[in-house]
């Protein structure tokens, strides 16, 4: 359980109890002291990379930009969601209430889109979605983006003027942008998702904010349909 989980971890750190030779060599990778080949590379490994520095400078320039200091663990999410390393298929990205978790995954579609990807936000409400959208087209306004919906009687006024795929002009200026970078974000619910005709066929990149709110065979599905190509 957690807490016997949370036990051993101490007990490794402070060298009072051996683990099982996997469980250590995945410790030592997830604390950054050493890879040992085990999985994909470590924040500190991908720190030292050209694309780790590269991202270092452009999360610092925004930052000072706002009157802000760059926030290391914010760094350190999105240099991790972006390795592209074959073995780095999934990331976690846990923080209570508050840590900028929505601000790093703006962060993350804003990378990923200028690399020409398609990536697809899940969120379990509209309220949810409203949060992702907002956060995205502060931090990220030259994403291509649009808002999934069957009924535009849940989204925001703005949401509806500005984003939603229903809309025809919002459709229009979306592909333009589309054409010129080549990447997209699409935000929605699963049934929103699964409901909008403008939804592609399948995505790069799946984010799923708030996952732990989903039941496992909601966020199963998620995935499934949205890689069926």
């Amino acid at each position: 359980n957690q807490q016997t989980g949370l036990e051993a971890v101490m007990a490794f750190l402070q060298g009072r109890k051996p683990c099982k030779p996997d469980l250590a060599r995945y410790l030592r990778y997830f604390f950054g002291v050493e890879n040992d080949d085990f999985i994909s590379r470590s924040i500190r490994q991908l720190q030292n990379t050209s694309a780790g520095m590269q991202l270092r400078r452009e999360m610092e320039h925004n930052a000072r930009a706002k009157g802000q200091t760059l926030d290391e663990a914010h760094y350190a999410a999105v240099l991790k969601s972006i390795d592209p390393d074959p073995s780095n298929r999934v990331v976690l990205l846990h923080g209570p209430a508050g840590t900028g978790k929505t601000t790093v995954l703006s962060e993350i579609v804003r990378q990923y889109a200028r690399q020409g990807k398609r990536v697809l936000v899940f969120t379990h409400t509209h309220k949810a979605s409203q949060r992702v959208v907002d956060a995205i087209a502060r931090n990220a306004p030259a994403v291509a983006l649009l808002r999934l919906a069957r009924n535009k009687q849940k989204l925001t006024p703005e949401e509806r003027e500005k984003y939603w795929s229903g809309n025809h002009k919002v459709f229009n200026a979306y592909r333009k942008k589309l054409r010129h970078k080549g990447g997209c974000v699409h935000v929605g619910t699963g049934t929103g998702y699964y409901n909008d005709k403008r939804a592609l066929a399948g995505y790069d990149v799946i984010i799923v904010d708030e996952s732990s709110q989903m039941s496992l065979p909601e966020y199963e599905w998620a995935c499934l349909e949205a890689f069926r190509s």
